[in-house]
């Protein structure tokens, strides 16, 4: 066992989901978004865009305790009650019992479960006005199916953002991405008024069904 695997093992905390074809139980680590330690764990937890917009990813907290990162979501208008959270903005100080709705999936064979590693931002370039392009070297080789994309994290930028990748590889050690300018969005403008070239990003991913 890892130095990491261990300290995840000491200090994690214990999630249960109820769902309509059985419950599901899984560790979630400190800090760790509790949509993104499921789907790490290989259960296949509901979501769409995973960045609080949609509200596939709601779920109602039966016990326990659960932080929002970001309490005003635009998916939280799909709450009934105040019970009601997004698991992927939530995580989990202490053990949680949580319940949706629906009946889980299984997750198909050959399928890679999702993980969290981190990069190097490289060769940006600007193709328009508007629009640039990048890559991210990753840490590791990472595999992931066509049409998935990821979650990148920019230090200093609250939350994450959704971005397809542009190109495939079963075992791929760079991420490429073309990006068009959004007005107002806060990595956008970072890409676009910074000198990004070397920053380093965090990653999770692949996502998509």
């Amino acid at each position: 066992m890892t130095f990491l695997a261990r300290a995840r093992t000491l200090t994690a905390v214990k999630i249960s989901v109820a769902a309509r074809n059985g419950a599901r139980e899984f560790e979630c680590g400190p800090g760790e978004k509790i949509l993104h330690a499921g789907l790490r764990s290989g259960v296949e937890l509901p979501y769409e865009c995973s960045t609080g917009t949609c509200g596939t990813c709601k779920a109602r907290l039966v016990s326990g305790r659960a932080e929002s990162a970001w309490p005003e979501a635009p998916g939280s208008k799909y709450f009934r009650s105040e019970a009601d959270l997004l698991m992927c903005q939530c995580v989990a100080p202490e053990d949680c019992a949580l319940e949706v709705g629906i009946a889980l999936k299984e997750r198909e064979a050959g399928v890679p479960s999702p993980r969290a590693l981190a990069g190097v931002l490289q060769d940006f370039r600007r193709l328009t006005h508007d629009v640039v392009a990048f890559e991210v070297k990753l840490d590791a080789p990472f595999g992931f199916a066509a049409g998935q994309f990821v979650l990148l994290t920019v230090p200093g930028i609250a939350g994450a953002r959704a971005y397809s990748m542009v190109n495939f590889d079963v075992a791929a050690e760079r991420l490429s991405f073309v990006v068009k300018k959004k007005p107002g969005g806060a990595v956008s403008e970072w890409l676009f008024a910074n000198d990004v070239e070397g920053a380093r990003l965090g990653v999770f991913g692949p996502l998509g069904h």
